[in-house]
């Protein structure tokens, strides 16, 4: 009988400059996950069935939810949580907290990893910002920009791009990401 020591889990991992619609593509995975969990500063929502959690906090009407209402100091707990082998987990997560090149490389040697990015059109990006009564200035959002653009770099043979220009294909996309990580 052969034991299996290394076993492969699954993070998917959602960025994008603000407004792309990352948050609003995970609030539609959310009703999976019926339990909340922490770990320090990493908190979220867990689906047992699948071994799946949900990182960051949706059980909120805020437009700023999931990794946005976590602690600025969590990712060196997130990192901790990552490497563990006791209790691992599948992990889904989004947003500028945790979306960054290195925890991509960490992630990529530790889990069966699957990067994607949202975008939109310029126009209706600036619509979002506007009708979201953003205060972001456009230094923080070049900043934003460049992030995304060096992670799409060093992953561009990896990384899967979406343009969601609607609540339909964002619910139908966050089906498709879901049975992902489930399989």
């Amino acid at each position: 009988m052969t034991i299996m020591t290394n076993l492969r889990y699954k993070c998917l991992a959602i960025g994008g400059v603000p407004a792309t619609g990352k948050t609003t593509l995970v609030k539609f995975m959310y009703p999976e996950f019926k339990t909340n969990f922490e770990y320090g500063l990493v908190k979220g929502h867990f689906n047992e069935k699948y071994n799946i959690c949900l990182l960051g906090l949706y059980h909120t009407d805020s437009k700023f939810c999931g990794t946005d209402r976590l602690s600025m100091g969590v990712n060196k707990q997130f990192v901790q949580y990552a490497k563990q082998s006791k209790d691992k987990r599948n992990i889904i997560f989004e947003g500028d907290r945790l979306f960054s090149l290195n925890n991509l490389i960490l992630l990529k040697d530790l889990y069966e990893l699957k990067i994607v990015i949202l975008q939109l059109p310029e126009e209706q990006l600036k619509q979002r910002h506007i009708d979201r009564k953003d205060t972001q200035t456009d230094k923080f959002i070049k900043g934003r920009t460049t992030k995304i653009q060096n992670i799409t770099n060093y992953f561009k043979d990896s990384i899967e791009t979406y343009t969601l220009t609607n609540l339909q294909e964002s619910e139908k996309l966050s089906k498709t990401l879901l049975n992902w990580i489930k399989s």
